[in-house]
């Protein structure tokens, strides 16, 4: 019986008052998994099947709402702009019964 993996990280950031999504995408295709980046800038998905991931961190939409929308690219009617959003990282692989663990990333500096 084939297991299922995870993958743990920390995104290091000066963004203190974005709202951030981390978005895991499989290389085979199909819709991201979604997770808010915690306050202690650790993210978490657990329960994944084996195969390679990207991942891609963007500032939520309606930045202060609790609720995970995708990344929002803007409007040309009324102008609105986008949202902040990172470089895709990866690929990570994911095996059955392993985790990925420590996986680092940088967004920025400080200053931003």
């Amino acid at each position: 019986e084939r297991g299922l993996g995870g993958m743990y990280g920390k995104v290091l950031h000066g963004f203190e008052d974005k709202n951030l999504v981390v978005s895991l995408i499989s290389s085979q295709g199909g819709e991201p998994i979604l997770s808010f980046l915690k306050s202690d800038s650790k993210f978490v998905f657990e329960d994944l099947v084996e195969g390679s991931y990207f991942i891609q961190i963007y500032q939520n939409y309606k930045n202060q709402s609790d609720q995970l929308f995708p990344y929002y690219g803007g409007d040309w009617n009324p102008f609105d702009k986008s949202l902040y959003f990172s470089q895709v990282y990866g690929p990570f692989e994911v095996r059955s019964n392993w985790d990925v663990r420590d996986i680092s990333i940088t967004l920025g500096d400080k200053n931003e």
